[in-house]
This record gives structure tokens, C-alpha cells and sequence, in this order.
């Protein structure tokens, strides 16, 4: 999970060549597949060209680490995020930039154009969450759970996780969070409720608020 533990940077700036409601129309009831993808956005093979190509940029985060760097379109009104590994080729065209390098993908198609091998940058992780005024995406998980359903029946679709306990993600960095990860490529985050102690009375009410899907190796 190199993205949870690197810097995060999100800068709030103006929209730009941001998605219209139709583009992304066919994915308000699409379904979440661990280790797969949402719909047809599929994991290791969506680019980030395809991306700003189908739905523009509005708005752009990135992580930075000795370790890998990365690019992260964010579209704050379906509450969906897209997580691209910075490799190869676009990695050495845009290793001068540094941390610039988020603002100057604000004009998408022109910072693609500038380095056209960052259209290949492959699509490795989807964080789905709630849109600007409520939970936008009303599809559901391979096995039927939806945002907003509670922890007892989710886990009752799901069965046993490989990995429970609490959980940060830099997406919600101020609120407390529980989490159920499975091996296949899926992570599904709850939001702790009452004194915030992960005990079974707490998690009776806990709603899922979050899902991550990502490539398992």
C-alpha cells in the first residue's frame, strides 16, 4: 500500500476540463470488483490519457517518497479517485519538475501533450467514497454491499477478511476509520462510531464509507 504511506498533496485550486455529469453516467450503478475495477475502468490497463481524455481534470492530488511518486485525479462531485503510478519513461521526463508537477496537470491535455509518454501511466488503485453533497455512486460491491450499509451485514456478504483493524487513509484524514482488506484487490472502510473503539457494539452501527480497489501481486 505504497500510497497510503506516502505524501499526499492535493492542491485546491479551480476546476479545469472537469468531467459534465454524462460522462460519468454509466458508472453511477457500476459494479465494484476487487483486483478488476469499476465498470470498464479496469486496473492495469486504464490510462491516465484515457482518463483525462473521457473525463478532464478537476482536481489533482499526488504522493512523493523516496520510494515512487504518483499521480491522483480526483473528482470530488462523484466522490470517485484514481491512483497512477509515476514509472518509466514518464517518470524521467517529469523527475525535474517535482512537486510541480500536480499543478501543471491542472491543464491536462497540455501537460500530456508536453510528455506524451505519461498517457501510458496504467491505473493502479480506486478509492470510492460519497460526492460533494451525499454518496453519488449507487452501484455496489461483486457481493452486493453498498455505501452506507452497515458493518454486520457487509461482513455477512463477504465473509472473513485477510486483514481487519483500524485503518488511515489520506483521502479522509480526519476521520476515524475501521477496515476489512482481502486479498483479491479490495478494502472496504468503515466509519467508527460512539467512543471510537473498535469493540462489537461500536461496530453494530458503523456505516461503509469507503472502497478501495486495488491490483493484487
Amino acid at each position: 500500500m505504497r500510497w497510503i504511506l506516502a505524501l499526499i498533496l492535493a492542491l485546491a485550486l479551480s476546476a479545469c476540463g472537469s468531467g459534465t455529469p454524462s460522462a460519468w453516467q454509466a458508472y453511477q450503478q457500476a459494479e465494484a470488483v476487487p483486483g478488476q475495477g469499476l465498470g470498464d475502468l479496469r486496473l492495469g490497463s486504464e490510462s491516465l490519457g484515457s482518463m483525462v481524455d473521457q473525463f478532464g481534470v478537476e482536481r489533482v492530488g499526488g504522493w512523493f517518497s523516496e520510494e515512487d511518486n504518483g499521480i491522483e485525479l480526483i473528482y470530488t462531485s462523484v466522490g470517485l479517485h484514481f491512483m497512477f503510478p509515476l514509472e518509466g519513461d514518464c517518470a524521467q521526463a517529469t523527475r525535474h519538475l517535482g512537486h510541480r508537477l500536480i499543478r501543471e496537470m491542472y491543464q491536462g491535455s497540455d501537460f500530456l501533450a508536453r510528455y506524451p509518454a505519461c498517457r501510458d501511466l496504467r491505473l493502479e488503485t480506486i478509492l470510492i467514497g460519497s460526492g460533494m453533497r451525499d454518496s453519488w455512486w449507487e452501484g455496489s460491491t461483486h457481493r452486493g454491499s453498498r455505501l452506507g450499509d452497515l458493518w454486520p451485514e457487509v461482513v455477512g456478504r463477504h465473509g472473513s477478511p485477510q486483514g481487519q483493524g483500524s485503518a488511515y487513509l489520506p483521502q479522509a484524514q480526519h476521520t476515524s476509520l475501521e477496515s476489512l482488506r482481502f486479498d483479491d484487490g479490495m478494502e472496504l472502510y468503515f466509519r467508527t462510531t460512539g467512543s471510537g473503539a473498535a469493540d462489537a457494539p461500536d461496530r453494530l452501527l458503523m456505516p461503509l464509507s469507503f472502497i478501495r480497489l486495488f491490483s493484487p501481486h
